[in-house]
């Protein structure tokens, strides 16, 4: 079994306090990005924007990575050629 990457470990500790504690889940909700920030501690770039998508019974979402090849928007600036 592979190590769980950082991104993997932040999902799954939201998962699980969403999970049982109903007033932290509406606060994610609303607002992602300041309680994912102190959740961690640390400050997302003002550009980021963070979402929360809660299924339901009758939905399945699905999230593709990012395609770094068409997404040159996200490539840092000191890495453009």
């Amino acid at each position: 079994m592979s190590e769980q990457t950082q991104r993997q470990q932040l999902e799954m500790h939201l998962m699980r306090r969403a999970n049982a504690d109903l007033e932290f889940r509406e606060k994610l909700l609303k607002d992602p990005k300041t309680v994912i920030e102190q959740e961690i501690g640390l400050k997302f770039p003002e550009a980021l924007t963070v979402v929360v998508h809660e299924e339901r019974l009758n939905q399945l979402h699905v999230v593709l990575p990012v395609d770094l090849v068409i997404s040159d928007d996200l490539v840092p600036a000191w890495r453009k050629p």
